[in-house]
Formats: structure tokens, C-alpha cells, sequence
């Protein structure tokens, strides 16, 4: 283990955060003429995030939605994320094999293609979910690959293929994220791209007095009102293992393993048409393009 001294959040700390406008027009234009005039034939896309204890508490979906995304339009967690996620990280895309697990209903996935990949493989654990990735790959003739796969079965020999992989939001999901970071390196990937919700960077005086926990995630099992989070994949009684880690310790891990933060976002500090980002599920997110120093480890 590392010292405090040398562990690499001193670097992330040091570095510039990658803040980023989004622009409305430019990240819409980023998929197919009608993409979202033909999914909202196929469901809801502001009910997507809107969980069955929110519901509850609030009395209604349409309550649940309006907490969530108030005057926004339904696009926007999909313009945000583009926005945020893909569109500054287009060289991890073009030409590229790639792979988006945690795929849910594929918006993410055609833009990807769009970008240029070269291929295009996303997989969810939910059937519900490929199935409706396939009827709109069918409608807009895409290439795009849709797989039903758990993030756990991600073997060396699988990831071999790719040059890029993304993890969006979907890390909570691993019986151990640390063996999928040292898996992605041991396969040869280039770039990863992660967003998760994690506990942020500590102010420099707590490094200093060494008084933060950078060794152990914190990690919570609990049931959450039988919702699975995966859009429309809802699994009733099915327990989730709810990763809740400070940021040093995602630092350390991913250097540890081989991978180098090259850019870094706080998803909280971006904005959209200029205007501060105000859905909770977006301040508490960090955002990382991570590449490949296959450097040995034990």
C-alpha cells in the first residue's frame, strides 16, 4: 500500500477539472433524425429514473417526475449524459471497438456509433431492456450489438475485443469492482470511461493531517422496494450491493491497477444552456476517462 504521501489524488487534486457546457442543440443532433419521437412510442422516458419509493412518498409517478425534472425537457438526462459523458471523449469512439455495459434502453449506445466506433457491443443484465435496444436498432437500421450480460461475467478472454469500455452507473452492480478494473487492464483495453456515484475529494488539510479513510469503500446491501435500477427493468425482491466509496479510494484502486485519470469531471459543476445542473442525480456524480498504463501489479 501506498503512502499518503504518494497516493495519486494529490495529482487528480492538482489537475483541472474538465467543466463542460451543454449545449442542447449540439448533443440533440448527436443521434438519428426522429430517435426521440419513436422511443417515446416505447415508453416513458421521464419515468425511467423514477424509483417505486419515490412514487410512494410522493403520491404519484407524475409527482416523481416533476421533483426530478421540473421544466426540463424529457430528453434531458439523455442530453446531459451525451453531453457530460461521450461527446468530450469522442477519440475513445472513433474507429474504435467499444463496449457500453450497463447499456439499459441504448441511448448512449447509438450515439456511440454515431461518433464513428468502429463497433458498438452494449449489454444490460435485463431482457426488457435488449429487447427494446433491438426494436429501435431495427427501426433506424443499426449496427449496434445488443447482448444480455452481467457486468460480473465481463471475462479477460470476453474483453479482449475492445478498445474502449463504459461503465456508466453501473459499477454498483460488481461483486467487485476492483477485479473489473484489474480485469478491463489485464485484457488490453485502451480507455475506460466511468461515471458513478462516489463521495468527493477531500479538502487538502484532511490529506495532510492524514484523517480520511482512503483504504475501504463503504458497502451497503439492501432490498430499495423491490426497484433494480435499469430503466425498465425492474426486478422485484432482487438485492442490490450499493457501493458508496470516497473518492481517494477510487483514485488509488484505478492507479493501483493500471489506469491513469487523464480527464475528470464533477458532473455537479457542468452545465446546460448555460444554467447550473439542478437534478440531484447529477451533483452527485463524478465522471472519469481513465487509460490504459499496463503497468504490473500483484
Amino acid at each position: 500500500m501506498k503512502s499518503l504521501e504518494d497516493i495519486f489524488v494529490y495529482d487528480l487534486i492538482r489537475e483541472p477539472e474538465t467543466v463542460i457546457d451543454i449545449d442542447q442543440d449540439t448533443v440533440h443532433n448527436l443521434w438519428l433524425d426522429g430517435y426521440f419521437a419513436y422511443t417515446e412510442t416505447l415508453y416513458n422516458r421521464k419515468s425511467l429514473r423514477i424509483a417505486p419509493y419515490d412514487i410512494k412518498r410522493l403520491g404519484s409517478l407524475e409527482a416523481g417526475q416533476d421533483e426530478m425534472f421540473g421544466n426540463y425537457p424529457k430528453e434531458y438526462r439523455a442530453y446531459i449524459e451525451a453531453g457530460t459523458q461521450l461527446l468530450p471523449y469522442a477519440e475513445c469512439f472513433k474507429g474504435k471497438h467499444v463496449l457500453d455495459i450497463g447499456c439499459g434502453n441504448g441511448d448512449l449506445a447509438f450515439v456511440m456509433e454515431k461518433l464513428g466506433a468502429e463497433t458498438v457491443t452494449a449489454a444490460d443484465v435485463h431482457s426488457e431492456n435488449i429487447d427494446t435496444c433491438n426494436k429501435i436498432k431495427r427501426h433506424f437500421k443499426s449496427k449496434v450489438n445488443f447482448e444480455v450480460k452481467d457486468v460480473n461475467d465481463l471475462t479477460v478472454d470476453y474483453l479482449k475485443q475492445f478498445d474502449t469500455v463504459c461503465a456508466f452507473q453501473c459499477l454498483s452492480w460488481t461483486n467487485c469492482h476492483v477485479e473489473f478494473f484489474k480485469n478491463v487492464n489485464r485484457a488490453g483495453v485502451k480507455d475506460i470511461l466511468i461515471t458513478d456515484q462516489i463521495r468527493g475529494l477531500p479538502i487538502a488539510e484532511c490529506i495532510n493531517d492524514k484523517s480520511y479513510n482512503h483504504k475501504e469503500p463503504m458497502l451497503v446491501h439492501y432490498f430499495d422496494d423491490g426497484y433494480h435500477y435499469g430503466g425498465t427493468g425492474w426486478q422485484a425482491d432482487k438485492p442490490c450491493l450499493r457501493v458508496y466509496t470516497n473518492l481517494p479510494f477510487w483514485v488509488q484502486v484505478l492507479d493501483y491497477y493500471g489506469w491513469y485519470i487523464q480527464h475528470w469531471s464533477w458532473q455537479k459543476n457542468c452545465t446546460f444552456n448555460k444554467k447550473q445542473i439542478e437534478t440531484s442525480t447529477y451533483r452527485r456524480r463524478f465522471m472519469f476517462h481513465c487509460v490504459n498504463t499496463r503497468r504490473t501489479y500483484a
